[in-house]
This record gives structure tokens, sequence and C-alpha cells, in this order.
């Protein structure tokens, strides 16, 4: 016992000294277990570390560090970014070993990503933060991450795959004195955006603001875009005020730059905007859609009932009914214009029928649900080569019809048919790792009723689901969830009338798409709003498709659905796009693909939906990728959505705008004056 308080008091002598000290710790670190950890937290300690090779002890040979900022072991000014997040958990590619990591380089290696999920400091002393191809920074759900007094560089890296993905609604990224050299477009999907002091993108690519939560630009801070840069205004929400200047000394600068939006507008309520050289404002977006063609067909010799594309687009996962080769299960790689010619993996789901596939948000698990003679429920693991040979599983009872992961990957959602637990719906808890042994919550449809959908909201505070003879009669039902328990009882809940197939949330969240059969208002596709709390009492939306939806999805931006489905008689159209207009749904794109289609899935870059069904006529097959063109959107457009200057609504809303000395200023679509 004497000997336990001796440690204990020695290590924190220990780590007081490395707090208050101005002096760095020099020490050579050994962890006693693979559960050893050395936790800095104060974001002014530093640690600078020595020998690398005296780092060891677990048996991955990777040190996880939780920290706020490092600085490595050559000298202060060398950040090595192998003393951030080296943990192989946290790394998306083949295994490979500390050796594999060059410590003198501040760099991000090919095809990984460093997965932050602690607040997190990182000072780059100056120094540029180079990511190799397809690398990346994931915030974790409700982690802030500031990166201070760099350059960060990229090779190569698409929409579907940013350089910084904020994976949780409520994540948070922070840049201070730091300029974006960017090689490709760059898609700030979800969380806020921080700005301070001094931020640049520089490069001919688009910043692409993308999210639902506001960007905030400081007092005093400058965000600026260089020669060539575009900023886009492109949130997956109808609020054309995220972009918020949060004083007068606030700015954004464009230096012979773009700034573009949508016909959902943008407002710059307060702060300065400074136009220098040749600068565009458009309110014109290449967003309208103009085309789909087919551009790759696979043939699965079965009915395929669900497809999901990885997070990052770089993979296709379709799951169907049993194959000749006994592998229902199939992942297909993508190279930007069209799929493998065969899957690079697969495997077999217990020579049942899979129904439904999903991969989870850090694109390292596959989550399985179907009908089975045994476990109904499975999680494979993916290394970005291979599914995982045994995979984590859990017995449901009879069917499992939908599967989904919460945005964080901490829960997976379960809805089916006959559960031995007699609770149609059920949630797992996920450590990144494993399932719970058994449902953390649960609740009942209704006896012998069928769930067919859930789906997640992106918060993760609500879980919507679809299904037939529920216990209240209500298909269309939406519970709280707080995190440990669902709502004992619905939220709110609507009456569709018969079979409800899919429900799917809006990435704002505000709306809720439902497809199924045989609705009391005779169509099939519904679009209901959202306030937080209650769903419309009527859809605010809808259309008569002709016979069933099997399958509704939601672009990545929130403009257009697309739907799988059948139709027995009058033009069969079963795949189709509808663009939204609240409260209108009007169908821009159609295919006649042959008999009954199941699963439609869009690529997050928007740019490609994957499509499956059963029975495909001549010159189509199982498994079909659609490519998708867009153009600029000229139609005419109120002033209200164009670009606006200031808010007469408000007290501060006054917004200076500095036209400098020989700059020309290209105007497309419409600009208004608001201001005071």
């Amino acid at each position: 016992m004497a000997r336990r308080i001796l440690c204990k008091f020695l290590f924190q002598t220990i780590l007081a000294m490395l707090i208050f000290s101005s002096t760095p710790l020099f020490a050579h670190l050994k962890f006693i277990s693979d559960v050893g950890s050395f936790v800095i937290d104060d974001m002014n300690a530093r640690v600078r570390l020595g020998d690398l090779s005296k780092v060891s002890g677990l048996s991955t040979d990777y040190a996880q560090w939780s920290q706020r900022s490092f600085k490595g072991a050559d000298s202060s000014d060398e950040p090595s970014l192998w003393a951030l997040f080296a943990q192989e958990d946290d790394i998306i590619g083949s295994n490979q070993s500390l050796g594999d990591i060059d410590p003198s380089r501040f760099y991000i290696p090919q095809d990984r990503q460093i997965h932050i999920t602690e607040d997190t400091f990182i000072d780059g002393h100056g120094r540029t933060l180079e990511l190799d191809a397809h690398a990346r920074i994931v915030v974790d759900h409700g982690v802030t991450l500031t990166l201070c007094n760099m350059r960060i560089k990229n090779t190569r890296n698409n929409l579907a795959n940013p350089i910084i993905w904020p994976i949780g609604y409520d994540a948070q990224v922070a840049l201070i004195d730091v300029e974006l050299a960017l090689a490709d477009d760059f898609n700030f999907r979800n969380g806020r955006l921080f700005i301070h002091d001094d931020v640049l993108v520089s490069g001919t690519h688009s910043f692409l603001y993308c999210s639902t939560k506001p960007g905030y630009i400081c007092d005093g801070a400058t965000f600026g875009f260089a020669q060539g840069s575009t900023f886009l205004y492109y949130p997956s929400s109808a609020d054309n005020n995220l972009i918020k200047m949060m004083g007068k000394t606030a700015s954004m600068y464009f230096d012979g730059a773009t700034l573009l939006t949508t016909h959902t507008g943008m407002r710059l309520s307060k702060g300065m905007l400074c136009l220098d050289n040749n600068v565009t404002l458009s309110s014109a977006a290449e967003t309208r859609l103009s085309v789909v063609t087919t551009q790759t067909q696979r043939h699965y010799a079965a009915a395929v009932n669900s497809t999901d594309w990885s997070p990052d687009g770089k993979y296709l996962a379709i799951g169907g009914e049993a194959r000749v080769d006994g592998h229902e299960v199939l992942v297909y790689s993508f190279d930007g214009s069209t799929l493998s010619v065969d899957p690079i993996t697969s495997t077999e789901y217990q020579s049942g029928i899979v129904h439904s596939v999903a991969w989870s948000p850090d694109g390292k698990h596959l989550a399985v649900g179907g009908g089975s003679s045994g476990n109904d429920l499975h999680v494979y693991s993916f290394d970005g080569l291979a599914l995982s040979e045994s995979s984590i599983s859990r017995a449901y009872g009879s069917v499992v019809y939908s599967v989904a992961w919460s945005s964080d990957g901490n829960y997976l959602a379960v809805g089916g048919v006959t559960p031995t637990s007699g609770n149609e719906v059920q949630v797992y808890s996920f450590n990144g790792s494993d399932l719970s042994v058994s449902p953390i919550t649960s609740r009942a449809y209704g006896g012998g009723s069928y769930v067919y959908s859930v789906d997640w909201s992106l918060d993760g505070n609500h879980l919507a689901i679809g299904g037939l003879n529920p216990a209240s009669g209500n298909e269309i039902q939406v519970y709280s969830f707080d995190g440990s328990a669902l709502s004992v009882s619905p939220v709110t809940s609507r009456n569709y009338g018969s079979n409800v197939f899919s429900v799917t949330w809006s990435p704002d969240g505000v709306y809720l798409a439902v497809g199924g059969s045989a609705p009391a208002s005779g169509d099939e596709l519904q679009v209901y709003t959202f306030d937080g709390s209650v769903l419309s009492v009527s859809p605010i939306a809808s259309f008569d498709y002709g016979t069933s939806v099997e399958e509704v999805a939601w672009s990545p931006s929130g403009n257009y659905l697309a739907i799988a489905g059948r139709i027995t008689s009058g033009a069969n159209k079963e795949f189709q796009v509808f663009r939204f207009t609240k409260p209108t749904l009007e169908s821009v794109a159609s295919i006649d693909w042959g008999s009954s289609g199941y699963t439609v899935s869009w690529r997050p870059d928007g740019k490609h939906i994957a499509f499956g069904g059963n029975n495909p006529s001549a010159g189509h097959d199982d498994i079909e990728l659609y490519a998708l063109g867009y153009y600029f959107d000229m139609t005419w457009q109120p002033l209200v959505s164009g670009i606006i200057f200031g808010d007469l609504s408000v007290s501060d809303g006054d917004l200076d705008v500095h036209v400098l000395a020989g700059a020309q200023v290209n105007v497309i679509g419409s600009v208004l004056d608001d201001s005071l």
C-alpha cells in the first residue's frame, strides 16, 4: 500500500512539474500495459521526446496520446505528428509499424486518418502540415480541434473525403493564423468553424461551407481568399445567415477570388467585406441537376436489397439475397468514375438474406442486418482491403430489416420483426471495437408488427421509425434519445395508412421523408417538417408514385430526393430524382430500370447514385451507378435569396463593404444592400 502511495505521489509530482514548469520534461516513457497512458491536461504544457524508440510497451507498437500540444524530438520548431495520435485503431489502411512513419516530418501519411477524440491544440510553429493523398483529420463528436500557426497543404482529396472532417454536429474546428493551400475542393460538412487572427484559403479550388451549424469570424480576425480561390456557401439547410462576423473588425477578404452561393442566398449581417482586384459575387451556383447517365453496371445474380457508400466515397457496400457463391455482402472500390470490375472483398451472411448494410461514420465497420438461421445482426471490421472473417454478431430473433449508425458512431439502431425480446426497435452501444452484449434500450412497435426502417437525426437526439401494424396505428414514429435510453413512447407520430418501407432525415434535420405503399392519402412519397419535437400534422409535400416506394434518400445538399420503387402500371420509372423546393417536389430525372427497385444511395459528394433491385430489363443490371451532371442555376430569384449586405432587422446589422482601388466586381444573380 505504501509503495502504491509513493508511486502516486511521484507521478503527481512529475505531472505538476510538467504543467507548471517552463522547462520541458525530458524523459523516457515505458508503458507497463496496453491500458497505460500519459495525459497532459493543460494546453500550455509541452513534452519534448528524446529517443522515440524508448516509447515502448504496447503490444501494437503504437502509443496513444491524450494531449493538447506537442513539440518534436529534434527542435522546438519541429513538430512531430508521430507524437500526436499514432494509435493503430485511429488509422485507416493496412497495419504499419512506427518505422513506416517519419517522426521528423509534420505530415499525415497516405490513406491515413488522425482521429481527434479529445479537445486538442496543435501549434505548427510556422511549419507546413502536409497531408499525403486521401489523408485527413477526423474530429469526434463534442470535440474541439484548434490548429494554430501553420500552413496546411493537401496532396489529393475530394468532397467525400475532406482534409478536416468533423463527424459530429457539435464538433468544433478553430483556425488561428492558418493558410489552407488547397489542391482539391474542401467541404466543411459538419460542426462549427471558428476563425481567429488571419486565415487564408489559397489555390484555385473551393472552400465549401455545407454545415448546418454557424461559422464564426471573431472580432479582429480576417477570413481571406486568394487569387483563383472560391468560397461556396452551400449549407444543407435553408439558413442564409450561418457565417457570422462577431464584431466591427471581423472581416472577409476576397483578392481576385469568388463568393458563390446557391439560391439559398447568403446574408452577412455585420463586420467588413473587402473586395480587391477581379472579384465575382454570384448567387447562381452549379446546383441545378441537368442530366443522369448510367456510368457502371455490375451483376449480383439475385435481388439487391441495400447499398451504402463509405463516408469517404471510396467504397460501395451491397447486400441482398443468396448468390450462387454464397456471398451476400459485397464491397466494391470506386476510383472517382467507375466501380471495380469485381468486389474487392465479400463475405457470406450465414446463407441468409441481407436486408440492410450501413457503414460506420469512420468507415472502419460495416453493420449488416437480415434474416438468417443464427445471429441476425453482424458488424464487420474493414481495413481498406477486406472485411474481417470473424464479425461481431448478435441474435435479434427473426429478421432484421434496418440498421443505422448514429452520426458519432457510438450507437447502432436496429429494426425488424419477431425479436426474441418482443421489442422491435433496439439500440446497441458501440465502443469502437465491440457492441454491447445486449441492447442498452429498446421499444415495442407492436405485437406481430414489422419495423422496416430506422434512421437517426444528425444530432443523434431523435430516432425515426417506419413499419407496418404498430400498436398505436401510426406507422411513422419519432423517439427522442438522451444518450442512454429512448423515450418511453414516441414524442411524435403520424398515420401513413399501410407499409412504411423507408424513413430518412434531411441533412439539417428539418424534414423527414417517408416512402411506402398503399398510403391513406394515395401519395407514396411524403415529406414532413419537424420543429425539434413535433412532425407537421400532414405532409408539406407529397407525390403519387404509383405502387410502392421502397427506399428514399436525401442528397447531401438536402435539395434533392432520390427514390427506388416498384411500378406495375403506366410509365415504369423505378428510379427517380425529385428537386425539393418547399413545399413542392418536382420530378427532374427518372430511369425505366425494369421491375423492382429496392435501394438507392447517394455518394457523399452528391455526384453519383448507386441503385439496385431485382429483375432488371434488357440493357440494365442488378447494380447500377448513375453519374449526375449539374449546371449553374440562372433562373430568376428574389432579392432576399441573393447575396445580402447587412440586416435592417437587428440593431447592429451594418456591414461595411470596401471595394479597393482598381478592383472590378462582377455580379451574377442578385445582390441586396440591407445595411442600416
